[in-house]
């Protein structure tokens, strides 16, 4: 399998960029690649995401967990580990959502409410479903998309990477084809970019610098205040 990628990483508001990303990575001819948004304050949540992102890259390269759910379960540990050490951390959480590609398939890990896209011709499809308090609410015909987006605590999340809590791991496998693109983001780009709008964008873009590039323009033209993160590939050969 043949690959081409960008992403970008922009700080919003805040002091420190809390996201983390790992670019894809081929390891046993096996593509990887994640994203991560941490919580916690500013100290605990960019410890929380880089940890994430740095323990899966390392588990990866050494062989080890290699498997999405064993993935999840060793940057658990390590995050309690972290917070032995350093109590005040204790509070720290992140999302993540990664993207193992192999032959022609792709499949997909998840805890919280970054996102994975999959771009195919016309057509936009979430690989990925937020874990919040708002998309349950949806789910259960209590809020309406529309009133969803007005929501209060759209940002209450139900499960998350976290020293002190349990969480629920969502997994998806797809078939993808030459010339599919996929894209992960962090909710600072979900929450001002809507996925029709990434799929016009898409459309527009014939590789993933120019996507990204333009993408990161939309987004600083709508004052963005959550840090911002984002990763495209596009299946150039299988």
């Amino acid at each position: 399998m043949k690959i081409s990628s960008a992403y970008f990483s922009h700080r919003g508001r805040k002091s420190e960029n809390e996201d983390a990303a790992l670019p894809p990575i081929l390891h046993s001819n096996t593509w990887w690649t994640a994203i991560a948004d941490g919580m916690g304050g500013q100290a605990g949540g960019r410890i929380a995401s880089t940890t994430a992102i740095a323990t899966m890259r390392a588990n990866i390269e050494a062989d080890l967990h290699s498997s999405i759910p064993k993935l999840f379960g060793s940057i658990r540990s390590e995050l309690k580990r972290i917070s032995v050490e350093r109590p005040e951390l204790s509070g720290m959480g992140t999302t993540l959502s990664l993207v193992c590609l192999q032959k022609n398939f792709a499949r997909v890990g998840h805890v919280g409410d970054s996102r994975v896209y999959h771009l195919r011709n016309q057509g936009i499809v979430s690989r990925t479903v937020d874990q919040t308090e708002v998309q349950e609410l949806v789910e259960r015909g209590v809020l309406s998309k529309a009133n969803a987006r007005r929501y209060s605590r759209r940002n209450i999340l139900l499960s998350v990477l976290s020293p002190e809590r349990d969480y629920r791991l969502l997994e998806d496998s797809f078939e993808i084809q030459k010339g599919d693109r996929l894209v992960l983001t962090t909710d600072g780009v979900s929450s001002k970019v809507l996925a029709k709008e990434l799929r016009d964008l898409s459309l527009e873009s014939n590789n993933p610098e120019i996507f990204c590039g333009e993408l990161s323009k939309k987004i600083e033209l709508r004052s963005p205040v959550d840090d911002y993160t984002a990763i495209c590939i596009d299946i150039t050969d299988l």
